[in-house]
């Protein structure tokens, strides 16, 4: 089976993930979790042991109401393969802080220094439903059919493709650069099946890093963000 086109620093799925999650004073609560990547979906997941705000009385006691919601620019944790991630404009709900529900716009998933991050992007990796057809160019120029060859032996031909370079389509301003272009795989060789798979993304870089919130319209998902070496897991 051929691999997917689309060049993922991390597989869609389900991932245990150590949360450094921040108390309610500000310091960093080293929590278990899980970080769940679906395709066409924001992230989400979970953390265990929330810290929630409790009223005192005055006989001793407390009560806490719920559920709920804290707001994060980001939220880091560090995955068990390694990668360290980092969770953009981030929530955490819960109602009694055993578990707390996160919800976030974007996983920045890679092995970068996490202290050097925040949550800014200076470029993206989008797929939208229906860019090939708003490309108007393919990636595939010209193929090749072969006939029966007279006095040849069967199977002695050539089935041929050439790539269309024109394809690959930039548009430019002063704020980004906009790159059009087709992700390809090959299958490998087994002896009996042969075939190339394309699939097209948008490439945005921009000149001055900003929020990523103001880069995420609804409609669209993007496939990487990078803010230095990261790559965003919000993946068709």
């Amino acid at each position: 089976m051929e691999a997917a086109p689309l060049r993922q620093v991390l597989e869609p799925g389900e991932y245990r993930v150590r949360w450094a999650l921040p108390d309610l004073d500000g310091s960093l609560l080293d929590r278990e979790g899980d970080l769940e990547l679906r395709a066409e979906h924001p992230p989400t997941g979970a953390v265990y042991d929330v810290p929630v705000e409790r009223t005192s009385l005055s006989d001793g006691s407390f009560y806490m109401t719920g559920p709920q919601v804290r707001v994060f620019e980001l939220i880091r944790g560090q995955l068990l393969n390694g990668m360290s991630v980092i969770l953009l404009d981030a929530e955490v709900t819960t109602i009694d802080g055993q578990v707390g529900v996160l919800a976030a716009a974007a996983a920045l998933v890679g092995h970068a220094d996490d202290d050097s991050l925040d949550n800014a992007v200076s470029s993206l990796e989008i797929q939208l439903h229906g860019l090939d057809a708003v490309a108007g160019v393919g990636p595939i120029k010209w193929v090749n059919f072969p006939g029966d060859k007279k006095d040849a032996r069967y199977l002695d031909r050539s089935w041929h493709a050439d790539g269309n370079p024109d394809s690959t389509q930039v548009w430019k301003d002063d704020g980004a650069e906009i790159t059009l272009k087709f992700y390809n795989s090959v299958s490998p060789p087994n002896g009996f099946i042969y075939r190339v798979l394309f699939s097209p993304v948008l490439i945005i870089a921009l000149s001055s890093r900003c929020l990523f919130r103001m880069l995420s319209p609804r409609g669209w998902s993007p496939c990487g963000a990078s803010s230095r070496s990261r790559r965003a897991d919000k993946r068709p």
